[in-house]
């Protein structure tokens, strides 16, 4: 029996593709206490790391937006051009349960810290089960090739996302406009996402989960 664990333990480090640094003797009466510590210390590290990737699979396949919410500014549109406006209906998933969200004509945007001129910057916007949205303001840059999406707020699944270039003037979300002259005549550019790819760069995160892509 005790081998058959011991065996069952280094198959599954093979499986997950972590270096197994084993190197001490295995006998049918057992092993030394130096080897059974370093035979455990392998065992408690994949065991820690098959766990951190099951929460991530977890959250990434039970959590997202699964409808284009058709986001984009309500400038031209309405007489708020501070606000929103999401053209569309929106079925999202939190934790593996369903939920629906109606579209809005004034899509409240709560307010950031402000955006300082001239840069870019990314603007993730999130809902929880109860149709509250947020907006969690990226890190900005002088260009938008190093940029990434700003991280997922906990129990909220993403839904779309703006580039914003303040180009002549600071920009806040939720209180300043999105007209194109404002902002130095360079328009926002808008997403509607399925989700954020973690780590990765924000136009390739956007490429891969971008529902107008797919589902406009």
């Amino acid at each position: 029996m005790k081998k058959f664990l011991v065996l069952v333990c280094i198959i599954s480090l093979f499986l997950a593709g972590v270096p197994f640094a084993y190197s001490g003797t295995i006998t049918e009466t057992g092993m030394s206490q130096k080897d059974l510590v370093r035979f455990l210390s392998n065992v408690v590290t994949i065991v820690n790391e098959l766990k951190a990737d099951v929460n991530l699979l977890r959250y990434q396949n039970l959590t997202g937006t699964v409808s284009s919410a058709g986001l984009t500014s309500n400038y031209g549109k309405t007489t708020d051009v501070a606000t929103a406006y999401m053209s569309s209906p929106i079925k999202y998933i939190i934790n593996g349960n369903f939920y629906d969200a109606a579209a809005s004509a004034n899509l409240y945007i709560p307010t950031t810290a402000a955006q300082s001129t001239p840069t870019y910057c990314y603007y993730l916007f999130s809902i929880n089960s109860s149709g509250v949205i947020s907006v969690t303001k990226g890190t900005e840059g002088s260009a938008t090739a190093s940029l990434t999406l700003p991280g997922i707020p906990a129990d909220t699944a993403p839904f779309g996302a703006v580039l914003v270039y303040a180009a002549q003037t600071s920009f806040t979300m939720g209180t300043s406009t999105f007209e194109f002259a404002v902002l130095g005549n360079a328009s926002p550019t808008w997403y509607n996402l399925s989700t954020v790819n973690s780590g990765a760069s924000a136009a390739s995160s956007i490429s891969a989960t971008d529902l107008s892509l797919v589902n406009p």
